[in-house]
């Protein structure tokens, strides 16, 4: 298990990578990941107008999501990084539809009802808190997320095969169905599911 980075440390990554700089078309492999997460979108949620996206990064997402006017009516978007916020801001312009917040997502809570879809792509391996965040999820919302096979800067944890993905997050999240990634001789898990309800969630999370 990595160590966690703090936000500094993201700020560098943003400031510097000429990669977070192009239009998501032509980043590798993170294109096919957020299609296919609208993808699964489009095709298990019925009427998803308010999508929350935690990790959001430079706004990659949110830009392909603008044109999807048939599953979007607004969008958060949350991320350790300001320099991210900043780049997302930026590349979404003024399109009112989307709102993009600097926070602690250690100290994100989600509105009290399940009339959103939660997405979180390429974030929850960045993270040591990751079942205590979904823990939080009202019971029945869908969750979009994706992970992946290998490690780099930043992970705290990766996932040999689609069985360790199922093992550490079926407890909380019923998943209907995964699309794999390839990247290179890896693979990058994007997995769609509702939350589910635990009787004992904080047994649950001490013992993963």
């Amino acid at each position: 298990m990595g160590t966690e980075k703090d936000a500094d440390f993201y700020n560098r990554v943003y400031l510097t990578s000429e990669k977070y700089k192009r239009h998501p078309e032509l980043i590798d492999y993170y294109y096919e990941v957020w299609c296919e997460g609208i993808n699964q979108i489009k095709n298990y949620v019925s009427q998803p107008k308010h999508i929350i996206d935690l990790g959001c990064g430079p706004g990659h997402f949110a830009f392909l999501l603008a044109s999807n006017l048939d599953i979007l009516e607004n969008y958060e978007g949350y991320d350790f990084s300001e320099v991210a916020i900043n780049m997302a801001q930026f590349l979404i312009g003024k399109d009112m539809r989307f709102k993009f917040y600097q926070q602690d997502l250690r100290m994100f809570d989600f509105p009290q009802n399940n009339n959103f879809v939660v997405t979180m792509f390429e974030f929850l391996e960045h993270i040591t808190f990751d079942l205590q965040l979904m823990s939080k999820i009202p019971v029945g919302s869908w969750v979009v997320f994706s992970v992946p096979s290998y490690d780099s800067a930043g992970h705290v944890r990766w996932f040999n095969s689609l069985e360790e993905v199922e093992n550490r997050y079926e407890p909380l999240i019923r998943i209907e169905n995964v699309y794999i990634c390839k990247v290179k001789k890896n693979q990058i898990y994007v997995c769609i599911g509702r939350k589910v309800g635990l009787e004992q969630p904080s047994e649950l999370i001490r013992a993963c």
